[in-house]
């Protein structure tokens, strides 16, 4: 009973997310005097990058919980969403923040966007593939969507799919652009919807979007490249290929700046000509020390409970070789990053099955042998 428990728990702790921080955010933008701002994935943070090229932190407060995404207003003020509290945060360019409004809007990470008229497009907790509008007052409108699936047509009848690893952007006129997974959708101002063609490229996870001229550009995330999409078609950027790209925008000196995500950092790529530099980055850091700590408690207080000394010492061996090769796994399967004690929770499910499993089959081929010797 005692391993039975103890796995369950195990199992629960692995599986439940502790934070909102799985995927990252597109939050990339490039203000009117060259002035570069980004998040960080797992901070509550937003960093900028001066005209002198030179990194620093605009703002890091815990209220703004894990930034996502970013909005920029025609004054250089900066917009985010709260990921728990569903607070949409005004941040001045001296990094000042200021509540916008409270409820009815995002969470945990998902897209929006913010019209000239203050009012928010984001997507329902309920319905992920339901877009709403959020009037400045805070009264909220269906604007299109509904069950998951896939249509174009008017606002009742249009159907996205799961929208919260995408992006939203507003263009010139107004015009609402989603990332929907492999689509990339046009909605008017009446919620009406439309695939937009991508001839000549094929999407496999669009996230970030920026406009560039009449064109719009596209992050797409697991073909590692960005994408320009405009009415001759599809391309892509050229230097942009090979980049974990979730976010893209662009200088007003036509650049285009990229935020990449290799493994534990974020950077800031600028593309010109055809060639790219590294601009910043950031080493992300672990997911918190009292949580790390918890974790290696953890792992020593079940190896001593569930195996006693001497055999305590294999036990945790086995966990922390089982802890790694799940991280490794999970990570090239999924392309996401397991913070804290997680690879090391999985870990221990799997040796609290794996190593009854394998003592079992041990004793019976010791239990062949010795009848065998009979």
């Amino acid at each position: 009973m005692k391993r039975v428990l103890a796995v369950a728990f195990l199992l629960a702790a692995a599986l439940v997310p502790r934070e909102a921080t799985a995927h990252p955010g597109t939050g990339l933008v490039v203000a009117a005097d060259g002035t570069v701002y980004f998040v960080i994935m797992g901070r509550s943070v937003i960093m900028r990058i001066g005209r002198d090229a030179r990194l620093s932190v605009l703002v890091e407060d815990e209220r703004l919980g894990l930034p996502h995404h970013l909005a920029l207003d025609s004054a250089g003020n900066l917009y985010t969403i709260s990921d728990a509290e569903r607070v949409l945060w005004r941040v001045s360019p001296g990094g000042q923040i200021t509540q916008v409004m409270r409820g009815s809007i995002g969470t945990w990470g998902d897209p929006f966007a913010m019209d000239a008229a203050g009012a928010v497009y984001s997507i329902t907790e309920q319905e992920r593939s339901r877009i709403v509008k959020v009037s400045p007052a805070g009264a909220v409108t269906p604007f299109a969507g509904g069950p998951v699936g896939y249509a174009d047509g008017p606002p009742g009848q249009a159907r996205f799919g799961d929208l919260h690893f995408g992006a939203m952007h507003i263009g010139p006129g107004g015009l609402l652009h989603v990332t929907d997974r492999t689509r990339l959708r046009a909605l008017g101002p009446d919620g009406s919807v439309s695939t937009v063609p991508t001839v000549g490229v094929e999407l496999k996870m669009a996230m970030g979007m920026a406009q560039a001229g009449a064109d719009l550009l596209v992050a797409d995330f697991l073909a590692r490249r960005v994408v320009r999409v405009g009415s001759a078609g599809a391309s892509i950027v050229p230097g942009s290929d090979g980049l974990l790209a979730s976010g893209v925008a662009v200088g007003p000196d036509g650049a285009v700046y990229v935020l990449d995500n290799p493994p534990m950092a974020t950077c800031v790529w600028r593309v010109s000509d055809g060639m790219r530099s590294k601009y910043a980055c950031v080493r992300l850091r672990p997911a918190g020390a009292l949580y790390t700590v918890f974790g290696l408690l953890a792992v020593l207080a079940l190896a001593v409970i569930m195996r006693p000394p001497p055999r305590a010492a294999t036990w945790i061996i086995a966990v922390l070789v089982l802890g790694l090769l799940t991280a490794v796994s999970l990570g090239i399967a999924t392309s996401a990053r397991l913070e804290g004690f997680r690879p090391v929770m999985l870990g221990l499910f799997l040796a609290a099955v794996v190593i009854p499993a394998w003592e079992r089959i041990a004793r019976w081929r010791g239990a062949g042998g010795r009848r065998a010797a009979q």
